[in-house]
């Protein structure tokens, strides 16, 4: 699976498509701009690591892709592990996403990880390098696209071939490809150890390098993004050992036999998956309306309530106290009535912003609730 690296958007637009979103103290404070009808949010600065770290990884992963290479050429060539090369990019973009995560499923996992096995970690990382090359110029071809895109690039095949190198050592072979012993200790097990690693290499430097660019914690960035993906690289592995098994010494050709059985099987699941999608956006919709404010997206007086109901009991056990402060906009009609109510909304989006953004760090914020919350934002209504 391909996890890719892209510059997120800073601007936030105005009424006619207006998307809150909580602003985050970065070193050295923040400061929300807004100009017409558009709210503009400063780009934190880059950690003066990013691009050591970034250029760093690129040159590991040409490094291993020029090993692979020489590794090729001097190793009788067979055209099968290009087929299934072929294969892996043209199934990248066909992928599944898991309800609730943000994991998505790819057909692609299964052959690289086939790709591998059958035919030696060289193969399998210029199949990993290529699929992330491809996925990533996808998405676009500017500069700073085609940066992350080596970025991307590099990683897979780093960390394919750390992974295939460790595999092949634990089959006993050395890292040279050959039939994949029958049981499940000969071959399950190292998939399982290769899956790993291409996994925890792979999402720890995406990871890194979004941290250094956002001013996000690793750790903080890892758990909300990639740390339900390692679902994907399991599931290709598994799926691999079986069909590597089944290949062994048959014609890569029964791939034509495979494909389209693998093919019925993701429409299948996307079907399912897509409808399990839909009645969980249903219901994400459904818990909105009924307890945030459905234009600042702030907790409602019903939310609110509980927040306090909390906060009081909390109190009590711990016996501390409690404040409810109350902020009234004066003269918010008047806006209205001057500028009209387009712009009076835009105003209570931005107050309710800046609001957001004025917590303290650790605070935690009013649309994340926790036991022992120091701080509950949200709107009554009336202004």
């Amino acid at each position: 699976m391909v996890m890719s690296v892209e510059r997120p958007s800073t601007k936030q637009k105005g009424p006619a498509g207006y998307q809150p979103k909580r602003a985050t103290q970065e070193p050295g404070g923040t400061e929300t701009k807004m100009k017409g009808s558009e709210i503009s949010t400063p780009t934190p600065a880059r950690h003066p690591l990013f691009l050591p770290f970034m250029w760093g990884a690129i040159a590991l992963g040409f490094g291993a892709i020029g090993y692979a290479v020489y590794e090729l050429f001097n190793t009788p060539f067979s055209y099968a592990w290009i087929l299934l090369a072929s294969v892996t990019v043209l199934c990248s973009p066909f992928t599944i996403k898991i309800p609730g995560t943000n994991s998505k499923i790819s057909i692609s996992d299964t052959f690289f990880f086939t790709n591998v096995v059958l035919y030696g970690t060289p193969a399998g990382i210029i199949t990993a390098a290529l699929d992330a090359l491809v996925s990533s110029l996808r998405r676009g071809r500017s500069r700073k696209r085609l940066e992350y895109a080596l970025f991307n690039l590099a990683t897979m095949a780093f960390s394919a071939l750390a992974g295939g190198t460790v595999f092949f050592h634990m089959i006993g072979r050395g890292g040279l490809a050959g039939p994949p012993a029958p049981t499940a200790q000969g071959i399950f097990l190292p998939l399982g150890v290769l899956a790993l690693l291409h996994y925890l290499l792979n999402s720890g430097s995406v990871a890194a390098i979004v941290a250094l660019e956002s001013g996000k914690k690793i750790r903080t960035v890892w758990q909300e993004s990639f740390l339900w993906t390692s679902i994907t690289y399991f599931a290709g592995a598994g799926a691999a050992g079986f069909i590597s098994v089944g290949l062994r010494g048959l014609s890569p050709l029964m791939l034509g036999v495979i494909l389209p059985v693998l093919v019925a099987t993701y429409f299948t699941y996307k079907t399912y998956l897509d409808k399990v999608t839909e009645l969980n956006s249903a219901l994400h919709q459904v818990n909105n309306l009924a307890y945030y404010d459905s234009l600042t997206n702030l907790p409602n007086r019903l939310l609110f309530t509980e927040h306090l109901n909390q906060a009081l009991a909390d109190a009590e056990r711990d016996n501390q106290q409690v404040a409810v402060m109350f902020l009234d906009l004066d003269r918010f009609k008047r806006i209205n009535d001057t500028f009209g109510h387009g712009l009076g909304d835009l105003l209570l989006k931005v107050v309710g912003d800046r609001l957001s953004a004025s917590l303290r760090c650790g605070d935690v914020p009013s649309g994340d609730p926790r036991p022992g919350t120091a701080i509950s934002l949200g709107r009554f209504g009336g202004d």
